[in-house]
């Protein structure tokens, strides 16, 4: 099976409570910095946001999270 890159988003397809948790990260730019950028922004929430049966998208200005 061949993946696109925002398959993991879909919600349908992947059903966030069948998964230890999904980050769908959607930079800018892809370049390392904006990864990097989006890995420590996503990391943070770590804290204080559960990921387990969730899933994040990860950009420059915003974590959504749906469940």
């Amino acid at each position: 099976m061949k993946f696109k890159i925002l398959d993991f988003s879909n919600i349908r397809a992947y059903p966030p409570a069948d998964y230890d948790g999904i980050i769908v990260f959607r930079p800018a730019a892809q370049t390392l910095s904006a990864i990097v950028r989006l890995t420590t922004r996503a990391i943070s929430f770590l804290d204080v946001e559960p990921l387990v049966g969730r899933l994040w998208i990860v950009d420059e200005h915003q974590v959504r999270i749906r469940e």
